[in-house]
């Protein structure tokens, strides 16, 4: 019976260039696999068989180890599905040795053979493995000569004073001449856009408000194609991002300004140089701009906060996976100034978003602040580990899933048992029979045949039961105990505290399936494949580990959704609502404290004593009861506790000393 080896197909470039193009770099890797893959079936003992294509575009080799598509093929292999992983170089893979050393080693933990197309070694022996540390070694190499020889052809170019980079600023183009490429070419048309841009900041003073001038005489953002894809780019709304960032920029007077390290200190310091093309704006309204851009935002009273070292100073954790409830889209980041602040907030952009026809909604988007809610998203992890209800279910669902094939593995095991008995009783009763038979006779030839094949068939089938066996053993080990599960969830709790800004990021990816957020409330729904990544995950991000690893789980009654849902009310949106502020009327207040001090008998000094005001301001009260009745029956119409102030004691009295 042949063994069939499902295989990982992994392809990779460095650039998104190289995969839009018709028979590009990707599918020219994928057909020379397939093509391996179909030379090796030839063998009839082992059938290779393809599972899956994991296709890496646009991930430098430096970066691969960490990216979701080896984080997605990590988690197919705990699983069992994959046996074989296959590329057509080693370079294909990364060219991270510390990181290729980590995935070598988790592919041995498993058992997991990796096949390189292109290469003719035998992993499985000590020199074969030196051998391919080495090559990974000199990939790696090849990646940091080709790094340094860039940073110095950029920084040479600088130097020079030329433009790097494929993406033009609005106002200019690429020179079409690649001899020159470096020499922007004014667009003239863009240009005068720009020019009105400067002047018109003087007289508005706000981004915010350039932006939307801009977008109500038609104007858009700079538009241009992309020499490696052919595509055209950008061409979106002018935002006040857009308009910040160009009227800072020192292109337009034809400055190249780049960081070169310091020789003595060794910190990157910020140097100048003259631009190698014609500037757009006039140095002095250059300056001019940024005096007044310097005014205003002090005039705001916003500085901005400088990280200290070792810190962040914000990250929003959920950007990834957080959905408006309302349209079910992705929400953005945004951002806003308060209080001397700047404040952070996932918000739906959606348009036509359902959450913008309600009459009365408060805030006018979908929007919650994404510091509040990173913070929420530990109350959900809180409520899974301090619920035992919660607990519980988690706990039953996690191992049901992995003993999912136990009762099919038990019904084989019991079979093959008693097969393999079978045939023993008969290879006994066949050597019985071979002694009373005579050597010589064609009936002991056959005989001994037989015996042969019973035995090999014997063989077989205890190989199948020990394969068998073997998996119902890792079923038994791998079923969780909820100490186990709570020490992992409680690690990753810590990580989402204390971990760097890429860790806690890892832990969202790998712990929440999606958030579904509106103004009140927000739905974390957490899947099991968290605690099959929290091995390998915290192998490559230092955290401490505990347990074993299990495949997903569900609380819910429908077996084909592995998730659970935890509701977390958003803090904010459930804050005591200030009361709106209220006047009073001061006619009313003299009134009551003339009732007060008559009810009570006391004195002018003992009423002030009373409410914590001087005598003096109890008899300025009390004057305001000297003006005409009729005047008094006009103010008491007024009515008490007045939306806005409409008159004060101080008006009245010198009303009333007027009279």
């Amino acid at each position: 019976m042949a063994v069939t080896k499902k295989c990982a197909i992994i392809v990779r470039v460095s650039s998104p260039g190289q995969a839009v193009t018709e028979k590009n770099t990707i599918d020219i890797q994928e057909a020379e696999i397939l093509k391996y893959i179909e030379a090796k079936n030839f063998d009839k003992d082992v059938k290779y068989e393809k599972f899956k294509v994991f296709k890496m575009v646009g991930v430098s080799g430096s970066k691969s180890f960490n990216s979701s598509q080896f984080d997605e093929l990590q988690l197919d292999i705990a699983r069992g599905d994959v046996q074989v992983v296959i590329c057509t170089a080693l370079d294909r893979l990364g060219r991270d040795v510390s990181g290729f050393l980590d995935f070598w080693e988790y592919l041995r933990s498993y058992n997991v053979q990796l096949i390189i197309t292109r290469m003719s070694l035998d992993t499985s022996t000590p020199v074969g493995e030196m051998l391919l540390v080495v090559l990974m070694a000199l990939a790696k190499l090849e990646l940091d000569i080709k790094s340094e020889r860039n940073r110095e052809n950029t920084l040479s170019r600088a130097k020079d004073g030329l433009y790097n980079g494929s993406r033009p600023v609005l106002g200019y183009d690429l020179n079409p001449d690649p001899l020159i490429a470096g020499r922007l070419v004014v667009n003239e048309k863009e240009a005068e856009i720009v020019r009105m841009a400067f002047r018109k900041y003087l007289e508005l003073g706000s981004d915010a408000k350039l932006a939307r001038y801009l977008m109500s005489l038609g104007h858009r953002n700079k538009r241009w194609r992309n020499r490696d894809t052919n595509k055209w780019m950008g061409g979106g709304d002018i935002t006040s991002n857009v308009v910040r960032t160009m009227l800072k920029n020192p292109v337009y007077i034809a400055i190249r300004r780049y960081k070169e390290k310091d020789n003595e200190t060794g910190q990157k310091v910020s140097k100048e140089q003259p631009g190698c093309w014609e500037p757009i704006i006039d140095i002095d309204l250059f300056k001019s701009v940024q005096e007044a851009r310097r005014k205003a935002i002090g005039k705001r009273g916003y500085t901005p906060k400088v990280a200290e070292e070792g810190k962040e100073t914000h990250s929003s954790l959920l950007i990834e996976v957080v959905h408006c409830r309302y349209c079910g889209l992705k929400m953005s980041t945004t951002g806003g100034y308060g209080k001397k602040k700047l404040y952070h907030y996932y918000t739906c952009t959606n348009g036509s978003c359902p959450y913008l026809e309600q009459k009365e909604r408060k805030p006018a988007k979908n929007s919650v602040n994404s510091d509040e809610l990173d913070n929420v998203a530990l109350e959900a992890l809180r409520k899974l580990l301090t619920s035992e209800s919660n607990m519980n279910d988690f706990m039953k669902m996690l191992n049901e899933r992995v003993r999912e094939r136990q009762p099919e593995l038990q019904g084989q095991l019991k079979k093959l048992s008693s097969v393999i008995a079978r045939l023993e009783e008969e290879k006994r009763r066949m050597i019985i029979t071979l002694g009373g038979l005579e050597k010589d006779s064609s009936v002991h030839a056959e005989t001994e045949i037989e015996i042969e094949k019973s035995m090999a068939l014997i063989k077989e089938y205890m190989k199948t039961r020990g394969r068998v066996t073997a998996e119902l053993e890792t079923i038994r080990r791998r079923t969780l105990k909820p100490g186990d599960v709570r020490k992992m969830l409680q690690n990753m709790k810590e990580v989402m505290k204390k971990g760097t800004k890429e860790q806690r990021r890892g832990v969202v990816r790998m712990l929440f399936r999606s958030v579904t957020v509106d103004p009140e409330q927000a739905e974390f729904n957490l899947f099991s494949d968290s605690v099959m990544y929290h091995q390998f995950v915290n192998r490559k991000r230092g955290v401490l580990v505990a347990g074993d690893m299990a495949p997903r789980f569900s609380i819910k009654t429908n077996p084909l959704i592995s998730s659970i849902f935890i509701l977390c009310p958003i803090p904010s949106a459930h804050r005591k609502v200030k009361p709106r502020r209220t006047f009073r009327n001061p006619i009313f207040v003299a009134l009551e404290l003339k009732e007060e001090m008559l009810r009570d008998g006391i004195s002018q000094a003992e009423l002030a004593r009373r409410h914590g005001i001087s005598r003096a301001r109890v008899h300025q009260w009390l004057s305001l009861l000297e003006l005409p009745k009729r005047e008094i029956e006009r103010l008491k119409a007024m009515g008490d506790n007045w939306e806005k102030r409409l008159l004060t004691e101080r008006i009245l009295r010198k009303r009333n000393q007027a009279k």
